[in-house]
């Protein structure tokens, strides 16, 4: 209904992007067109008939996928131009690849010999991230009682018995206008993942993507990816949906926690931070006062439930993101970027027409980044709209 309401006339092809989250924004949107006869490149013009970044990622059959960089308004639709093209787009010059970094305007990420994150130079606020390599990691699980979720102290006491590094393969896979991205593969333990890192331009560079494909086949463990950062805080706050609650580093009460869209740890001094964005993995531990590790899989060691000494085994898709930030989570703007991660800019092609609402159209802004927008919808009876909101910030209160 909204899509008909725009004027989608365009010299080439119409897509309209739709943005879900009440917020502006810059981001990557993946789209795919139909063609009889395959173009060798396209070009995608925005409303106002300027030529954005689009990078072509791959041709299946009589299908056409690419990426291009939108900005879209707060809770709105934007009509953009797909043209087919004799000339390929112009690299982007602070877009930098090799099998073993990655390069934007952002960062710097380097990658060691075992496929770990070996560095992370932030560039915009001149320091190192990591304390050491970030790594995925395997720690022994053998609950005492209920196996299939519960995990124990004396476990998470120790340290980890191996890492996922072993039969290491690098590439770059992407190496466009849009996006640069190296993949990397490794196996440990009998299990086996491929991990895709990436760095965009523009505003949706601002964190690092990391896109999995897990053939999990391990025993007796959990797996965690680990990120050992250069800064300190005995406390780390925790996104709860509606909320969010600071925890203490793990303590014989509390090693595995909740979490949702993201986690954050800010320097004692309150200056830079880090938030690891995840759209499915929602717990987590914090060993040290410098170390968060999200938790990716747990099949433990079972006592009398043998039945679940397999449980989790099979191919597991998710993504996570790094964000460092200067100041807190709140200065750092952790809230939109953790919505922006799990609700991604959504394209689709629309029929040429005349519209009142012209090429784009909000249908909800505000303007204060401390509210967040949860639901628009019309009224059962009458002519009114509910507006649910919910506050961002103040509800960082609560401590355990």
């Amino acid at each position: 209904a909204l899509s008909a309401g725009l004027d989608t006339r365009v010299k080439g092809r119409a897509v309209i992007v739709y943005n879900p989250v009440a917020s502006d924004r810059e981001d990557i949107v993946t789209a795919e067109l139909t063609y009889t006869s395959m173009p060798k490149n396209i070009r995608v013009l925005d409303k106002d008939g300027k030529v954005v970044p689009s990078q072509i990622t791959e041709t299946r059959g009589d299908t056409l996928e690419f990426i291009f960089l939108a900005k879209v308004n707060p809770a709105g639709l934007t009509v953009f131009d797909v043209q087919e093209s004799d000339k390929a787009q112009p690299a982007n010059a602070g877009l930098k690849v090799s099998a073993s970094s990655l390069e934007n305007d952002y960062y710097t990420v380097k990658f060691d010999s075992k496929g770990n994150i070996a560095g992370i130079y932030d560039k915009k606020g001149s320091r190192e991230l990591l304390s050491e390599p970030a790594s995925l990691v395997f720690l022994h699980e053998e609950p005492s009682t209920y196996p299939a979720w519960n995990m124990d102290w004396k476990d998470r006491k120790n340290p980890p018995i191996a890492s996922l590094d072993q039969n290491v393969t690098m590439r770059v896979l992407e190496n466009g206008p849009v996006r640069v991205a190296v993949e990397i593969t490794r196996t440990g333990l009998n299990s086996r993942i491929k991990q895709v890192f990436s760095l965009a331009a523009g505003e949706a560079g601002k964190h690092i993507d990391v896109v999995n494909k897990l053939d999990w086949q391990s025993r007796e463990v959990s797996l965690k990816a680990a990120f050992p950062f250069s800064l300190d805080n005995h406390d780390a706050t925790y996104n709860l949906g509606a909320g969010t609650i600071s925890r203490s580093t793990n303590n014989e009460v509390k090693y595995e926690v909740p979490s949702n869209q993201w986690i954050d740890i800010t320097d004692a001094s309150g200056k830079y931070g880090v938030s690891i964005l995840e759209d499915c993995k929602y717990g987590s531990d914090k060993p040290d006062d410098h170390t968060l590790r999200l938790t990716l899989m747990y099949t433990p060691k079972t006592s009398g439930f043998n039945y679940q000494n397999s449980q989790d085994w099979g191919i597991h898709d998710f993504r996570y993101g790094i964000y460092p930030h200067s100041g807190n989570w709140i200065q750092g703007g952790t809230q939109q970027q953790g919505a922006f991660f799990n609700q991604p800019l959504l394209a689709f092609e629309a029929p040429k027409h005349t519209g009142t609402l012209g090429k784009d159209w909000s249908m909800v802004k505000i303007n204060n980044n401390a509210v967040g927008v949860m639901a628009v919808k019309k009224m059962e009876h009458g002519d009114y709209y509910i507006i649910r909101v919910n506050e961002l910030h103040v509800l960082a209160q609560y401590h355990i």
